[in-house]
């Protein structure tokens, strides 16, 4: 399915009705609105998805493209930028190109962040609110695998067979790290912190750890006891810093080891937990704001993930039903939990008639603020020609290639590798 072969935003929504999927249109202006999240105000209900490149330096400070990405996405418009994945120690990278906020790296951070918040004034009159997003990579640590569970099926997700899971004591370790990380953090002069949940890192792992023993398997409360643990560590240095989480509703991995899922139910979704989970952080650590995502990219398509152009039509789940799934998950979250501010995921397949979907979205009450991760690499200004054009130009949009995917996995580096003239030709590189 691609959008730009539709040449209104009608053709479209019938084409997905024939598929089963109900797309409604908004007026873009609701857009434009500011939303108050921890006591502070974003501009606009655009935000920048969380899109790790790897190109930061080997001491995980900012690289030269790293501060070229974020200074674009700044003067793009966008009322939130959400920071890419930033691991909370040295030893916890992913790869060897990923942020990591030290005392040695904290610096680097401060100049990047009042130089984003400079240019975005510079252009727009407007600064946006900067979130940074703390990571632990459990099973995708660079040195050594660190799995939260025995599970075989997490084995089959990302392998880490010889590792033991972490011990309950180390847990609790981990959880007072984040602290150190939130000074850290608010130093930098970050506007809110997350704390990253999804993708079947080591705190999304441990939510479904049904099956683990101790202090943080089997029930709910020690299964979210990390969460928590991890959450109270930064509220205690995070002053007016806000909270947040970027949280799997949906793992898409059967019961017993999915988080989100129904118990005999397969694939089925099942909200129960992840309900429980938001209302409890909200009202226990004030944390107001959710970013919705789902599944691990190593186990099923990716429901809130571009899908390269030429599998558009060979793939099992179109993603017009992938999105539909995403927005899904996102306005189940805001009806039972209205208090909590949710970021709604999966428009860049939509293409230019992604504005007027997401402001259908927030007209409805279906979610707060409309993020938009790989579009941005393409078109880093889609914030202000919605704001101030109302639309998108086609000419602009991502294409859903998956270049920028394929230079990030090769470890070079990523961006757009049609619409960015610094990455053009980048793959014949690689």
């Amino acid at each position: 399915m691609d959008s730009n072969r539709f040449s209104s935003f009608e053709q479209l929504a019938e084409h997905a009705g024939v598929m089963g999927v109900s797309l409604s249109s908004g007026d873009v202006s609701v857009l434009s609105r500011p939303l108050e999240v921890g006591g502070k105000v974003i501009p606009n209900r655009l935000l920048i998805q969380p899109v790790e490149c790897g190109d930061a330096l080997p001491d995980g400070a900012p690289g030269e493209l790293t501060r070229r990405r974020y200074l674009r996405f700044a003067a793009g418009g966008a009322g939130l930028v959400w920071m890419e994945a930033t691991a909370i120690l040295p030893e916890l990278k992913s790869h060897p190109s990923q942020l990591v906020l030290t005392s040695q790296t904290l610096g680097s951070f401060q100049r990047l962040l009042a130089d984003m918040r400079e240019a975005a004034l510079a252009r727009n009159e407007t600064e946006p609110l900067i979130v940074v997003q703390l990571s632990h990579p459990g099973r995708s640590c660079l040195k050594a695998p660190k799995p939260a569970s025995d599970r075989e099926v997490w084995d089959k997700i990302r392998s880490a067979q010889g590792e033991s899971a972490v011990s309950d004591d180390e847990i609790e370790r981990l959880s007072a790290i984040y602290g150190d990380a939130a000074k850290l953090a608010k130093q930098a002069g970050f506007d809110g912190i997350e704390i990253k949940a999804c993708h079947s890192f080591f705190v999304s792992e441990l939510l479904s750890a049904r099956g683990r023993p101790g202090r943080y398997g089997g029930s709910f409360g020690n299964r979210a006891r990390h969460l928590k643990e991890s959450l109270a560590a930064a509220r205690a240095e995070a002053g007016d810093m806000f909270l947040a989480v970027r949280l799997n509703i949906y793992d898409g991995i059967p019961y017993p080891d999915g988080f989100g899922m129904k118990e005999g139910g397969g694939f089925s979704f099942d909200a129960a937990e992840p309900v429980r989970l938001l209302e409890e952080i909200k009202d226990e650590f004030a944390v107001e704001l959710v970013n919705c995502t789902s599944n691990s990219p190593n186990w099923k398509l990716f429901p809130n993930a571009y899908i390269p152009q030429e599998q558009i039509f060979s793939s099992p789940d179109d993603p017009l039903k992938n999105g539909a799934r995403m927005h899904r998950f996102a306005s189940v979250i805001k009806a039972a939990v209205p208090a909590m501010k949710v970021v709604a995921t999966a428009f860049s397949h939509l293409k230019q008639y992604a504005p007027t979907v997401g402001a259908g979205m927030i007209e409805r009450g279906e979610a707060d603020l409309i993020g938009f991760g790989r579009q941005a690499l393409a078109y880093p200004d889609f914030a202000r020609d919605i704001l101030l054009l109302r639309g998108m130009d086609r000419e602009k949009v991502c294409l859903c290639c998956g270049g920028c995917g394929k230079l990030f996995g090769s470890g070079t580096g990523g961006g757009c590798v049609l619409r960015d003239e610094r990455y053009k030709n980048s793959l014949k590189k690689v």
